[in-house]
Parts: C-alpha cells; structure tokens; sequence
C-alpha cells in the first residue's frame, strides 16, 4: 500500500469502477482505519457502487450513528451516501 492516503483512496476509487467486488475488501479496510479522510472518502465510493454488499457496509454505519458510536466527522458522509442509495433498507433507517 502506498503511503500517501491520497494515492490510497484514488486507488479505491478506480478499483470500485474497474472490480467492484475487490474494491469492497479495501473500502471496508478503509472504514477501518485511522484516517478520516479515507473513510470519508470510502463512503462516497459505496454510494456510487450500487451493489447489495456496499449498502450492508452503509446499514452498519447506519446503525453506528443511531447508536452514537459513529465519529461526528463521517456522520454526514454517512447520511449523505445512504440517501444516494435510496434503497428500502437504507430510506427505513434514515426515517
């Protein structure tokens, strides 16, 4: 992995375009780790994507802000990419 977060998440990005299912093993990650930028910027891949495992990844973020667990500095990420979605699941969960 390169060292510079920027050069991570733009990897991320193009991964999501070209393999989708791989790309989903490192946004996880990402929403894992210690940069904010980085799970900021993994949440408006996953809004993108439109695949049923990427709005599970948005669901557990869901229920990480409802629980008050998710970092103030990604809960608008997370609302924002939610709505995007705008699947049933995700729209119950933002009523």
């Amino acid at each position: 992995a390169d060292p510079s977060p920027e050069v991570r998440t733009a990897g991320r990005e193009l991964l999501a375009k070209l393999d989708a299912g791989a790309a989903l093993g490192l946004l996880a990650e990402a929403l894992q780790g210690e940069n904010v930028t980085e799970r900021q910027a993994a949440y408006a891949v996953l809004a993108e994507m439109g695949k049923p495992a990427a709005d599970r990844l948005l669901v557990e973020a869901l229920s990480r802000l409802s629980a008050g667990t998710l970092p103030p500095a990604e809960q608008l990420d997370v609302l924002l990419a939610a709505e995007k979605r705008n699947t049933p699941e995700l729209k119950a969960l933002l009523a």
